[in-house]
């Protein structure tokens, strides 16, 4: 398994936007289309979202980690 990126991201609002693009960045370099770039895109900030509205405030730690399983 190679690991593609790692990095682990507090878990606040102002975040969000920084981890979206950084997902968008990474699966543009790899070959994933376009439309499931942007479904990866908009899964990713709903469940981010969905966490932050669950948890118990912004001190929670999210990691972010993209592999290629061959």
């Amino acid at each position: 398994m190679l690991t593609l990126y790692y990095r682990r991201f507090n878990l606040i609002w102002a975040a969000l936007t920084f981890i979206r693009q950084t997902l968008l960045f990474i699966l543009k370099d790899i070959p994933v289309s376009e439309d499931d770039i942007d479904k990866s895109g908009l899964v990713m900030t709903e469940y981010l979202s969905n966490l932050l509205r669950h948890s118990n405030g912004e001190d929670e730690a999210v990691t972010l980690v993209l592999s290629d399983l061959g």
